[in-house]
């Protein structure tokens, strides 16, 4: 799917700030089945999405020896995706649609040695509806940041759990960040490690691909273990007016590997990016991503600074969306921060779309998002859009789908999937049923082959592969 995600952000302050994206793409679901052949349908989505923060506390004596903040965050999104159909494809359209609301609490202590140790708590209560899991559910999280600004070491751990009163659906994860982050210029090494187990991450997820296939089990609550490394160093170029920043990245999850490389340069005001990917899975099965993002701030902004929220200007390849590897372009809009408050902020506690589980065939890059990085930028008011791109190949000898509801910013993508039935019978009557369930913690495989049993043929659910 190629896709374009104009995003325009304000802030009147570093207490207040909005933000507003759309989208739209275009792509193909494909269908490769050794019966029924191969099968293609065209398909749009497009999505919209829009955001506030304010600061409502920012006390130094409320809790002795630091700076105590308190946030409120609200967000909406929609999405919808439609396919053609044609041949053994059905034409369908999958709407979704969320809402949020936030709080976020921390605690800044300065350290004797030059560090800053902050505790986080954060509640939101959200509502999911559309097609695929619905309903209100509370996300709670809370972690532990270090940072210590003269090394460029940023230490992190991190929790969540999404309790709901649907006792087939939860959410729960645990991650940790360690970071190396090059000098004050951009210029020099930078590192990061970044092992995770469960959903850190609720939903701002990993857009493009779910491979099906029936030899998995499709327990969505798994323990999933991952890890993720990668490796940077930036470089002065355009005769001192840029940096350059060459990366390299692998990842690992259960028997699965994805390399990563990437290029991430900053001319003057102009952010850009340009990754690849190639991801190979534990059954052999192979497949890449590429991508380009470019960010530039409109009506102004400050000289020589990337306009960006402090936080997104080192973070590592896989701490962006999907298709943006390296780039610099902010991942949730929150401009205007300055150094202490950003490095207070809590790292997202993201909320899922109706698909959030990964497919082990292609880990998408995983996040444990954290506070800022301790360099200084100029906050800036002025709008800054970004555009993105990407393709992918094609994998035979696998049921594929590909539905994906993408946006660029945190906690807006919402991502859903609807059942394909293959009918490989040259009669009326089906022969061999093959559902991709998209929503296994709700059932709706099983119900579907339920009731095309009742009419006679075979069916089975064919899980996500993870």
């Amino acid at each position: 799917m190629t896709s374009v995600h104009p995003y325009v952000g304000w802030s009147a302050n570093e207490r207040l700030g909005i933000w507003a994206t759309t989208g739209f793409g275009e792509g193909d679901i494909e269908i490769d089945d050794a019966q029924a052949g191969r099968h293609e349908s065209r398909v749009s989505m497009r999505t919209a999405a829009a955001g506030a923060r304010a600061e409502m506390l920012a006390n130094d004596r409320l809790i002795a020896g630091g700076t105590t903040l308190l946030r409120l965050k609200t967000e909406g999104s929609a999405a919808r995706a439609e396919a053609e159909g044609g041949d053994l494809i059905d034409p369908l359209t999958v709407d979704t649609n969320r809402l949020r609301l936030t709080v976020e609490a921390s605690h800044v202590r300065s350290l004797d040695g030059g560090g800053q140790l902050t505790p986080m708590l954060e509640a939101g209560v959200r509502h999911d509806g559309g097609d695929g899991e619905t309903g209100f559910g509370l996300e709670l999280g809370g972690g532990l940041h270090y940072a210590d600004p003269a090394l460029g070491f940023t230490a992190e751990t991190r929790t969540r759990v999404l309790a709901t009163r649907r006792h087939d659906y939860e959410e729960w994860g645990i991650g940790g960040l360690v970071r190396l982050d090059p000098g004050a210029d951009g210029t020099g090494l930078s590192f990061s490690l970044m092992p995770t187990w469960g959903e850190t991450e609720s939903g701002t997820r990993h857009l493009w691909e779910q491979v099906v296939t029936a030899d998995e089990p499709a327990n969505r609550n798994a323990l999933d273990g991952r890890v993720r490394a990668e490796v940077g160093y930036g470089l002065a170029a355009f005769d001192g007016a840029g940096i350059v920043t060459p990366q390299m990245g692998l990842s690992l999850t259960d028997g699965d590997r994805e390399w990563l490389a990437g290029m991430r340069f900053r001319m003057g005001a102009l952010d850009g990016n340009f990754t690849g990917a190639l991801a190979r899975s534990a059954s052999g099965e192979s497949d890449y991503r590429v991508g380009i993002a470019l960010s530039l701030p409109l009506g102004g902004g400050s000289a020589g600074g990337s306009g960006q929220p402090e936080e997104q200007q080192s973070r590592p390849m896989s701490a962006q969306p999907a298709l943006r590897l390296g780039t610099s372009a902010p991942a949730k809009p929150e401009p205007g921060m300055t150094s202490s408050s950003a490095a207070a902020r809590p790292a997202p506690v993201p909320v899922p779309g109706p698909a959030a589980k990964q497919p082990s065939g292609l880990p998408a890059p995983e996040r444990v998002a954290a506070p800022a990085a301790e360099s200084v930028a100029e906050p800036s008011s002025a709008p800054r859009w970004r555009v993105q791109l990407g393709a992918f190949s094609d994998e035979a000898n696998a049921v594929r789908a590909r539905t994906a509801l993408e946006s660029t910013l945190d906690d807006i993508l919402v991502r859903a999937r609807h059942a394909l039935v293959v009918d490989s019978s040259k009669a009326d009557e089906l022969a061999r049923v093959v559902i991709a369930d998209a929503f296994t913690g709700r059932g709706t495989a099983a119900a579907l082959c339920a009731a095309i049993e009742a009419r006679g043929p075979d069916c089975y659910a064919a899980p996500f592969r993870r």
